[in-house]
């Protein structure tokens, strides 16, 4: 049986870890090897099988190692887009609901593309309130209850919505209103 791992962490993270795969990336705002990151996690969970068994350990600053911002919204946007929720005030949980509306590993889509792998998660939460949807963004698990306007909270905010992200919200609200 095949045995593989994958592990993002921050840089200058002591490394002892010898049977993973270890991606060292960008916290708190992402860079290019968080964008690596996400992707390689995406492609090894593609593909799997149903006696297939991918475990998931989530934990705080997961949402800039592993950040996969969708078709025609760069990275660099990502990253002005991140500096701006930070030094805006917004809570983390609404910086996360931004998060898992926008970004293609986020809010329980890497557990859409292992399916129908099992999938188990263990999670370390460093959110208030210990919401596993809020921890790292909920790669693999969806937002519980009422999705938040991220809108809303971008206008409340003063948060500017770059072209590219708002011609995607535009498509994600057309998606999902139908």
């Amino acid at each position: 049986q095949d045995c593989y791992g994958i592990i993002a962490v921050p840089y200058g993270t002591k490394n002892e870890c010898k049977r993973l795969d270890t991606i060292f990336a960008g916290h708190p705002v992402p860079d290019s090897s968080s964008l690596f990151a996400a992707k390689k996690l995406l492609k090894t969970v593609d593909n799997l099988r149903e006696q297939d068994l991918v475990i998931a350990l989530i934990s705080g600053g997961g949402s800039s190692l592993v950040c996969y911002p969708p078709p025609g919204i760069w990275l660099t946007e990502k990253q002005t887009f991140t500096k701006a929720l930070f030094s805006s005030g917004a809570s983390i949980s609404e910086i996360n609901a931004v998060w898992r509306e926008i970004y293609r590993i986020k809010g329980g889509r890497l557990a859409l593309v292992a399916s129908p792998a099992t999938l188990l998660t263990l999670i370390i939460s460093d959110v208030p309130g210990n919401y596993p949807e809020a921890v790292a963004s909920g790669p693999t698990i969806p937002a519980a209850g009422k999705q938040m306007d991220i809108r809303h909270i971008l206008n409340k905010y003063r948060i500017p919505i770059s072209k590219p992200v708002e011609k995607y919200l535009a498509i994600r609200s057309k998606a999902v209103s139908f």
